[in-house]
């Protein structure tokens, strides 16, 4: 609908699983290169956790995309919220299936809402699992930070089980560099926003990928139906009162409670401009 107005070839911020799309932030770029160090040390058991929206799923895509096919087939496995059926049969069968001396990355992708009786069960499932032979494999759980505290729990008895990376917001300089990387896919570039249009975007969504991208799209909606040249503050605060799902996380790099308040008292003059 807006493509024209701003002479894009694509939406810029559509939400899609596009390993074209990653953009290498400080954060997600560690949390890449601490995985791929982990898959070639063939580490068994992964664990990936992180808030909803924060690119979890992304950087398992670019992980994937980056592995060499022919030494370390990559299967991406989502699975239904509160459940582990079915994973460790699904293991088995791609390693009985994978050639000789491969790797398998079993990349399973959507734990949230499981009990910690089956976050057990799932362990020690992929641990019996685990046999000598021709091939090895590593599984990467992905979830949400709950996991974190089932890991712990089950850390106590098993000190040391497995890595276990998390996944956070992006700084601002990030945050930045992401929405101009984004809109240069689509053929535009960061000046259809302005510096303190994109200032009080990283404040409202707290640094979250996905927030990011549903108030930019938003952002880009409004000015299109406004007929402005470039995306203002003004425009950022309508979208943001629209979506009305954008208060801050309290991560590192959410704005604090004063500083949050700071931006509500200075909402309404901004308005006006």
């Amino acid at each position: 609908m807006y493509l024209k107005h701003w002479k894009l070839v694509r939406r810029p911020f559509e939400e899609r699983l596009d390993p074209t799309c990653y953009f290498g932030s400080a954060h997600h770029q560690g949390v890449l290169i601490h995985l791929r160090s982990l898959v070639s040390e063939h580490t068994p058991i992964v664990l990936l956790a992180g808030d909803v929206g924060c690119g979890k799923s992304t950087v398992a895509s670019a992980l994937a995309h980056s592995l060499p096919v022919e030494s370390h087939p990559v299967h991406i496995v989502p699975v239904a919220p509160g459940t582990a059926d079915g994973i460790l049969e699904l293991m088995l069968n791609e390693l009985q299936q994978a050639k000789l001396n491969q790797h398998l990355v079993m990349i399973i992708d959507g734990f949230y809402g499981l009990a910690e009786c089956e976050f057990r069960e799932l362990v020690a499932s992929l641990q019996s699992g685990e046999t000598p032979g021709k091939n090895t494999s590593t599984t990467i759980l992905i979830g949400s930070t709950e996991l974190l505290v089932l890991a712990n729990r089950l850390g106590k008895s098993a000190p040391g089980l497995f890595p276990q990376l998390v996944l956070g917001a992006m700084a601002p300089a990030d945050s930045i560099g992401y929405i101009s990387h984004r809109l240069r896919l689509a053929g535009g570039d960061g000046s259809l926003f302005t510096r303190e249009a994109i200032s009080l975007i990283h404040e409202l969504s707290g640094g979250i990928p996905r927030r990011i991208n549903r108030l930019c799209d938003l952002c880009l909606l409004i000015g299109f139906s406004q007929d402005r040249p470039q995306i203002s503050e003004s425009i950022v605060w309508t979208a943001q009162r629209e979506l009305r799902v954008l208060a801050p996380t309290r991560t590192a790099t959410a704005p604090a409670t004063r500083r949050w308040r700071q931006l509500r008292r200075t909402q309404a003059s901004t308005l006006d401009r």
